[in-house]
């Protein structure tokens, strides 16, 4: 489930209930996942986050870097 977040969000910056109609995760699970992957530095918000705020997040340069080594221990390019 993390890679198909970090993949979703790799092109450009994608608010939570985007990424939930892409993956097809409830929006509670993705805003969860979202705050897991922002702990551990994978992603970003884009702007100020408020309560209950969706903002878009992207990929840090970590969450690259494993977004790329996951793809590369797969033997994708």
């Amino acid at each position: 489930m993390a890679r198909d977040l970090l993949t979703a969000l790799e092109p450009a910056p994608v608010p939570a209930p985007v990424l939930a109609s892409a993956t097809g995760l409830p929006l509670w699970r993705v805003r969860a996942s979202l705050r897991e992957l922002a702990g551990q530095d994978l992603v970003a918000a884009s702007g100020p986050l408020s309560p209950g705020d969706d903002a878009p997040h992207v990929l840090t340069e970590t969450g690259r870097q494993v977004l790329d080594l996951s793809r590369a221990l797969d033997g994708e390019e």
